[in-house]
């Protein structure tokens, strides 16, 4: 009997212990589990005992059940009398697991009693968990919601001992709540500005990721408000919200408090400069990007070198991927042509127009809005009759509504193999929200679609992954990028002018997306190197490319430049005219500028939104000699040929970060 209860009682805890980590991220359920466990073992562990007093008992089997049912429950509250295990006749090792497990679950039980009290309280032991998180990087979130949790959990793939915690967590499903719980996140009950931030902790990293993207702004400059004297520890706050004139505000308060400080400190050890960064992340923008970036326009160029881009849809997608490939379509020797269809296209091109008055004809591009309902039959005719139903290299598809996005897609598809002579059709991007869809399709479907050249750009999850937002390689690119523009590529990390470069980096949001456009732009430069190489008959191989490259460039400047070398540096210059007039700039003339420049010492007026130096290449240099006159040396072209002669260096330098 006592080796049957010792036995059993052993397998229960066991089983219970196993259990209980299996939802460990559910506190309620690992506590409750535990300790029906440990009633449950003692129960049977006790039994033995309970048995050896039965003798003069009317119902000795009944006896047994009650003593060995009391005596768990007397575990509870902490009056048990271990001296009763005295009495069992077990010997040897067997006797010593016996006292050993009974000796644990006197102590674990009431500690698991008081646990299951604390975790009906609120979330007590969310803080208590938030208290004890020591030394650790905080990553804090606004809100927990589908988009908050697919960050979390990229942030707990690229670090194991990443403390989570998740701000407003008590109106959401009780499955996200389990999800975020298996991150082995803290829920607490509180608003984001309300956190009490620890002081011996790596730093804090707050995650700004409302629906409403006016309420990340807003939440944005309280925080700033709030944590601009905490010069002890470091702020990183993640505001996904668009540009604008409160972004580019608040940008401009971080930049002032890393600088000197706005408040004077209370105590000379506080005499540093605040350690908080602000950065604000258009998720719009970032998907477009990563779309060009894994498949650059040049890629779908017809023999004759045209890109023929049909964009279908012009809402906030639609009209941030038009300026995403009219600056990524700058391929030198090649001839890009843009098409957008939608119903509303009178309405479309007036608001494009308004926010890039320069992307048009009269500078050289490109672009026709068409009016075309893709619900209708007429949709067919159009595009058929305007050609791009025979001669466009790539669609993008991004109506308001997933199922459109899919069957748009495969009509179109159909559309180009009947004007094609049903044979090879032009890639078509489009995407779908909601994940379930995108799996279906991705994954067990995926045939269904490679078929008829559809490719599903990403979904809300891949925008939201460790993907694209934790130091990918185009993110490392964009870093070494501006550093390059910079001239810190050869500096000391330590040094004043590395760390400058970075702040500006961080918290200047133009500079992250110029420096990003240029980065995602260097695949099309080899591109061009290729053609040139090829047209000149020079042989190489992909483990000697580098070798070629840097002996065409070495002597990349004015006047000195090989032919190679002055056609990257042309393209990239007219790139930046192109991402420039994307980003709502306009070309100024002399006597404008050179009033600006009299009075600032700039080239650029970003309140105007003028730069001197948008004209063609020629053109430069009538620009740089009315400069010059007025103050000292300036090489305009300078900046295009050092980007094309240190590509290699950069992404070097952009695999070694982080």
């Amino acid at each position: 009997m006592d080796y049957v209860c010792l036995i059993i009682g052993i397998i229960i805890i066991a089983v219970a212990a196993f259990c209980a980590y299996r939802k460990r991220y559910n506190t309620k359920l690992w506590i409750s589990v535990l300790s029906v466990g440990v009633l449950l073992s003692m129960f049977f562990m006790v039994l033995p005992t309970a048995w050896s007093k039965s003798d003069n008992a009317l119902i000795p089997s009944f006896y047994n059940f009650i003593s060995s049912v009391l005596y768990s429950f007397k575990v509870i509250n902490g009056r048990q009398d271990i001296s009763q295990l005295d009495t069992i006749g077990l010997t040897g090792i067997a006797r010593y697991i016996y006292v050993i497990v009974n000796y644990i679950s006197f102590i674990a039980m009431p500690v698991l009693g008081s646990g299951l009290v604390l975790s009906f309280v609120g979330d007590s032991m969310a803080k208590i968990k938030y208290f004890l998180s020591f030394d650790k990087r905080i990553y804090v979130f606004s809100e927990l919601n589908e988009n908050s949790y697919l960050i979390a959990k990229g942030l707990r793939k690229s670090n194991k001992k990443a403390r989570i915690v998740f701000c407003s967590t008590q109106k959401n499903d009780k499955e996200l709540v389990e999800k975020a719980r298996r991150l082995r996140a803290i829920d607490l009950y509180k608003r984001c500005e309300e956190l009490r931030l620890k002081k011996c902790t790596e730093g804090y990293d707050f995650y700004l990721v409302f629906e409403n993207e006016d309420k990340n702004t807003a939440l944005a400059r309280k925080l700033v408000e709030k944590y601009a004297e905490e010069r002890d520890k470091h702020i990183s706050i993640i505001a996904f919200a668009k540009s604008g004139p409160e972004t580019e505000l608040l940008e401009n308060i971080v930049q002032k408090l890393t600088a000197d400080g706005e408040k004077k400190p209370k105590e000379k050890a506080d005499c540093e400069k605040a350690k908080i960064s602000i950065s604000f992340v258009n998720k719009t923008e970032l998907f477009c990007n990563n779309i060009v970036y894994e498949t650059p326009l040049y890629k779908t160029a017809d023999a004759d070198k045209n890109i023929s881009v049909m964009i279908i849809g012009c809402g906030e997608t639609g009209s941030c991927m038009l300026k995403t490939v009219i600056w990524n379509g700058q391929v030198y020797g090649h001839r890009l042509k843009v098409r957008v269809y939608d119903k509303d296209a009178d309405k479309c091109r007036v608001a494009f127009e308004k926010k890039c008055p320069e992307l048009n004809a009269d500078y050289g591009y490109d672009v026709e809005f068409i009016k075309a309902d893709v619900l209708t039959n007429e949709f067919e005719n159009i595009i058929t009759e305007n050609g791009q139903a025979e001669k466009a290299t790539v669609a993008f598809i991004f109506t308001a509504d997933d199922e459109l996005n899919i069957s748009t897609a495969v009509s179109l598809q159909g559309i180009f193999r009947k004007n094609r002579g049903f044979g090879e059709t032009a890639p078509i991007f489009t995407w779908v929200n909601g994940s379930e869809k995108f799996s279906n399709f991705s994954n067990e479907k995926s045939d269904y679609l490679k078929a008829r050249n559809i490719i599903l750009a990403d979904n809300i999850e891949s925008i939201f992954s460790d993907k694209m937002l934790f130091r990918t390689k185009l993110e490392r690119l964009a870093l070494a990028t501006h550093f390059c523009y910079n001239g810190v590529l050869d500096k000391d990390k330590n040094s004043k002018e590395y760390k400058d470069a970075y702040e500006s980096f961080i918290n200047v949001d133009y500079n992250r997306r110029s420096s990003m456009a240029a980065a995602i732009h260097f695949k099309t430069k080899l591109y061009i190197f290729d053609l040139w190489m090829k047209k000149h008959n020079k042989a190489y191989s992909s483990k000697n490319l580098r070798q070629y490259f840097d002996k065409q460039l070495e002597n990349a400047e004015r006047d000195k430049a090989t032919e190679v070398a002055e056609i990257l540096a042309r393209n990239e210059h007219d790139r930046w005219n192109a991402f420039m007039r994307s980003e709502g700039y306009r070309t100024a003339d002399i006597e404008t500028m050179k009033k600006y420049a009299a009075v600032t010492n700039k080239d650029r007026d970003d309140f105007s939104k003028l730069h001197a130096c948008l004209t063609d290449w020629d053109g430069l240099d009538k620009v740089e000699r009315e400069f010059n006159l007025l103050y000292g040396e300036k090489n305009f072209k300078k900046s295009d040929f050092m980007i094309c002669q240190k590509i290699f260096e950069i992404e070097e330098f952009a695999d070694k970060l982080f």
